[in-house]
């Protein structure tokens, strides 16, 4: 998917959380601090480079695929539309609300699986809404993923079906697509950072407490408005 030239200032962001049962404060602390991440996006950097001026924010969520197959109910990727980020970000606050953590309990979920589905969005066409589901052309492209868990090595869902890391950072190359992952430190993610080119945050060295260490990190709200506006300072310097 070529993207043909650049547009400067303008991007496209994708939040991808994991859903499972553990990650409502994750959630809960998105919610109340998004706000922070679309003000620092609009700020000129240090050296008086172009803020966002047109700014796109779609709210995704993941579980495992094998679960859901067990009980639809909890389906493993939800999605929500591109929101058009004007002077409220209420829109984000409410499609924040929907995401509702339950099912889990077990390791691992289906973040690659998630990952090529994102990736995979296609390139939008004048035709298109401006809500529609696609990565629109020449603009940055973002994906921000949150997680406490570890993830499956293969893709079981119907999209990319057989894959693993290399087909995810094919895609996500194809696609030119930037990724920032918020994670527990694991031998998994460092083999997605070296294979996909993405830029991994540990939160936590300890696996076996990532529940615990990540619900401590975004629930500390002056701490975590703070990552937040340190992540917008990234996407606006990309951008």
């Amino acid at each position: 998917m070529s993207q043909g030239p650049k547009v400067k200032g303008v991007a496209d962001v994708v939040f991808l959380v994991d859903v499972t049962g553990s990650m409502q404060p994750c959630i809960d602390g998105l919610r109340a601090n998004i706000a922070a991440f679309v003000q620092r996006c609009r700020q000129p950097d240090e050296n008086g480079g172009v803020p966002i001026r047109d700014l796109r924010i779609s709210v995704c969520g993941f579980r495992d695929y094998a679960h859901s197959q067990k009980v639809p109910t909890d389906p493993w990727f939800e999605q929500g539309p591109f929101e058009v980020v004007g002077d409220s970000v209420a829109p984000l606050q409410a499609a924040l609300a929907k995401l509702q953590a339950r099912g889990g309990g077990d390791e691992p979920e289906s973040l690659l699986d998630a990952l090529f589905k994102v990736a995979s969005f296609g390139e939008s066409s004048l035709q298109d809404a401006p809500d529609a589901m696609k990565w629109r052309p020449g603009v940055r492209r973002v994906v921000v993923a949150f997680t406490d868990a570890t993830f499956h090595a293969t893709i079981s869902a119907e999209e990319g079906r057989g894959g693993d890391y290399t087909s995810v950072g094919q895609v996500f190359t194809g696609s030119k697509l930037k990724l920032i992952v918020y994670a527990p430190r694991h031998e998994c993610y460092d083999n997605l950072g070296a294979i996909c080119g993405s830029v991994i945050e540990f939160y936590t060295d300890d696996i076996k407490s990532a529940q615990r260490d990540l619900q401590a990190f975004t629930s500390n709200q002056e701490s975590f408005r703070k990552t937040l506006e340190m992540l917008a300072k990234t996407v606006t310097v990309e951008a």
